[in-house]
């Protein structure tokens, strides 16, 4: 357990860190960022507005948990229909649907396939991640996964700016 906690940490004090340089770096370019997930439960949100300074470049979030909230937020029923709610058209959508100079779109099953879209006013980057966990404890174990996926998604951020 005490092996947990400090991984907990570490990756904490890591997104932590890497929100502050993003947050710093949209604030002087004028820009936002906006979120729409959905397996991570709002743990990006949360991860953005626990930084101060945040409301300077936080624009919105949505945690569109089932497929009537993502269409309610915007996305297109017709791609939910033909590609399946956990796929990277859909988290393409959801960074289309959401404000902001970057958008964030996260889809799919912890344990399983991670649907990331981050979206800037060029293009949109994705990438598809295969999320397992080896712990015994199942809330753990999506916990830890659910971090994994926000540092990867914020590691795609740096990289768009």
């Amino acid at each position: 357990m005490k092996l947990i906690f400090l991984n907990v940490v570490t990756m904490t004090k890591f997104i932590n860190s890497t929100v502050e340089g993003i947050i710093n770096n949209l604030r002087k370019r004028h820009w936002h960022i906006g979120v729409m997930e959905s397996c991570t439960g709002g743990a990006i949100i949360n991860s953005i507005t626990n930084v101060p300074g945040a409301s300077d470049v936080f624009r919105e979030g949505k945690v569109t948990y089932d497929d009537k909230a993502k269409i309610e937020a915007g996305v297109n029923r017709k791609v939910i229909d033909r590609y399946g709610v956990f796929s990277l058209e859909v988290a393409k959508e959801m960074a289309r649907k959401i404000g902001g100079e970057i958008g964030i779109g996260v889809t799919g099953n912890l344990p399983g396939e991670v649907f990331v879209a981050v979206r800037t006013e060029n293009e949109i980057k994705t990438e598809k991640l295969n999320m397992k966990s080896d712990l015994e404890n199942k809330i753990e174990a999506r916990k830890k996964m659910k971090r994994e996926v926000v540092e990867r998604v914020f590691e795609m951020v740096m990289n768009q700016i």
